[in-house]
């Protein structure tokens, strides 16, 4: 039985730990919290300090803490040899992420971080229909994600500086620009602004960003701490097609439902050439994403092979992005 552990053990801690548990020969032994009560009721080990952890025997660590002990909790890890799934950012900036990338080079453990949404079905499907070459080659794409923030958005650790790195671009917004990341090519020129409009808060509540690619296509990104209506929104556009993502299911369910609509070129029918091509709508009603991430995590760790997504280099490719955004929007 290999052995797991977890460091942070609050939601999502929590959420990796009952994915674990599905998973034959791996086990959960132990978990390091800062807050005491968020452990009660584990039947394993129990730690307030992390590097307590880290010297137990273990196969694997999870990193679940705040953003501001990310980095030395995965390099701390993988200097142990130790295999590290990390939740989202890889690093409050670029800086880290690259003081990760160097822990990393040069051993043989298994490193993924947590860019949940590419496992969601609206995503996997729409990835499939651009990777069939059915529709052409990509245009542009566009994305939207926000949400309200609530009563307490103000007292959150995400809404302190030091523990947070960033507001809600480099908070919510780094799961749409993965996608952008991963939907388009290179991205080249980064133009846009970060703003704090509403939040008494020393970071950003919105971001809007525009961009193109080496390869001559453009994108749009607005991320957001205001959005009253939960929202989160993709479109793909290409020579033959325009994709939709609307909605996304979380444990909220607050950004539910999730579906894809693919609305096909017809410049042959009078409709099609109106601007109304027939649309087939998917709906997902499952979230296995959780599920999905977790077993390309433990599947790479049995075959010793790349995870297929969340590695160092997709964690690289979007902190440059983030990290060109907050740099240009400073310059402005």
């Amino acid at each position: 039985m290999r052995k797991i552990g977890i460091i942070g053990f609050g939601k999502m801690g929590k959420i990796r730990a009952r994915e674990i548990d599905k998973l034959n020969s791996y086990e959960v032994v132990a978990v390091a919290d800062i807050d005491p009560t968020n452990m009660t009721g584990f039947k394993g080990q129990v730690f307030t300090d992390w590097k307590e952890l880290l010297e137990m025997p273990l196969d694997a660590v999870v990193v679940s803490t705040f953003n501001d002990s990310i980095v030395e909790a995965v390099c701390a890890s993988l200097d142990k040899g130790l295999h590290v799934f990390s939740e989202k950012p890889p690093g409050r900036n670029l800086q880290e992420c690259r003081m990760i990338e160097d822990s990393f080079n040069g051993g043989d453990s298994v490193l993924k971080f947590g860019f949940n949404h590419r496992y969601h079905g609206s995503v996997m499907a729409a990835e499939e229909l651009i990777r069939s070459g059915k529709f052409g080659k990509v245009l542009w794409a566009k994305g939207t994600y926000g949400k309200a923030g609530g009563p307490s958005f103000k007292e959150a650790w995400r809404s302190n500086l030091d523990s947070a790195g960033g507001g809600i671009l480099l908070d919510q917004g780094i799961h749409m620009a993965d996608l952008l990341c991963h939907f388009l090519g290179p991205i080249d020129e980064v133009k846009g602004f970060t703003e704090t409009l509403h939040w008494d808060i020393p970071m950003e509540d919105n971001a809007f960003v525009t961009f193109n690619t080496s390869e001559g296509q453009l994108g749009f990104l607005h991320s957001s701490a205001t959005y009253w209506k939960n929202r989160f929104e993709l479109e793909v556009n290409l020579e033959g097609a325009m994709l939709r993502l609307e909605g996304i299911l979380s444990n909220s369910m607050t950004y539910a439902p999730e579906k894809l609509l693919v609305m096909e070129k017809d410049f042959e029918s009078e409709q099609g050439a109106l601007g109304f091509p027939r649309v087939q709508e998917m709906e997902f009603q499952e979230d296995c994403s959780w599920e999905l991430e977790m077993k390309d995590f433990i599947d790479s760790i049995e075959k010793k092979r790349s995870p297929h997504c969340g590695t160092i280099g997709d964690a690289l490719r979007v902190m440059e992005f983030l990290d060109s955004i907050y740099t240009k929007t400073k310059q402005s």
